[in-house]
């Protein structure tokens, strides 16, 4: 390549963003550069945080690809030509975040002290009690916008039963048009064009498709333990990510994408790629 812009990827957690990256390494054939924050006082600055003015900060402004969990007003400190992000359905998300963290109490691996609360008898993590923990699939995209970045943590904690719905849908609407127009591209995990559609933005003439590594997914695993009643379980995956899946619908439609999720398959969907045990059934 002749020209290679500098890209930023804005990575939520858990949506096959590592995948994202890895295939865009393989394209650009160079590392990605991890960032984990970008801080503007030094009396802030975390261990592995870019305090502006360092040669750290230098040395992330002239790379040529970023990734990191770190939000969209951050990334544009360091000096990118497009800024990018891409979503997946919002109860996979919340599934490979729980999985995740099963994964790293079966291993023994190091755990946050607040996930390990949440940790059961028989090392059974407690699924529903997990949500208090999961920012929800928006708040990274929307930390740069204080007034819908409140307004949808407000309704994601506290549910849209009590909102009325001429509200819930100007504010929907209002948050798809913002986090559209905020990034260069949105990409859907979901749509098998839309890796191709970011290869197009990035004026790479490459047809190479996205490998998604679903490594939080373990085929060894028969059975996973949920800590709730399959009532329980059910009504969770029902009612929980309403908001969620009517930002990321109009995103997609926005975007061209129209990959629309519902829940009217969606536990058929789990059912049929694993088998689960409830605890309290």
């Amino acid at each position: 390549m002749s020209y290679c812009p500098k890209i930023g990827f804005v990575h939520i957690p858990k949506t096959g963003g590592t995948s994202v990256a890895n295939t865009l390494e393989e394209i650009y054939r160079v590392k990605k550069t991890h960032i984990s924050d970008v801080h503007i006082d030094k009396d802030e600055c975390t261990e592995h945080g870019l305090l502006v003015g360092t040669k750290e900060m230098h040395f992330a402004k002239n790379s040529i690809f970023l990734s990191g969990h770190i939000n969209l007003l951050k990334m544009r400190r360091l000096n990118r030509d497009l800024i990018f992000s891409y979503l997946r359905d919002p109860r996979d998300v919340y599934f490979s975040y729980f999985n995740y963290s099963n994964q790293r109490i079966s291993s023994n691996k190091t755990l946050d002290n607040n996930v390990k609360k949440l940790i059961e008898n028989d090392n059974v993590l407690d699924f529903i009690g997990l949500n208090n923990l999961y920012d929800g699939l928006f708040r990274l995209l929307l930390e740069h916008r204080p007034n819908l970045y409140k307004n949808y943590s407000e309704y994601r904690d506290n549910g849209l039963d009590k909102v009325k719905q001429n509200k819930i849908s100007r504010f929907i609407n209002q948050t798809s048009r913002a986090i559209n127009d905020d990034f260069d591209f949105i990409g859907f995990l979901s749509d098998k064009e839309s890796f191709k559609k970011l290869l197009s933005a990035l004026d790479i003439p490459f047809l190479i498709k996205l490998k998604h590594d679903r490594k939080t997914f373990s085929k060894n695993i028969p059975s996973i333990k949920i800590s709730c009643s399959k009532d329980e379980f059910y009504g969770f995956f029902n009612t929980k990510f309403d908001l969620d899946i009517k930002i990321y619908n109009n995103l997609s439609v926005l975007s061209d994408s129209e990959m629309l999720i519902s829940n009217d398959d969606y536990m058929d969907k789990l059912n049929s790629k694993y088998k689960f045990t409830f605890i309290n059934n």
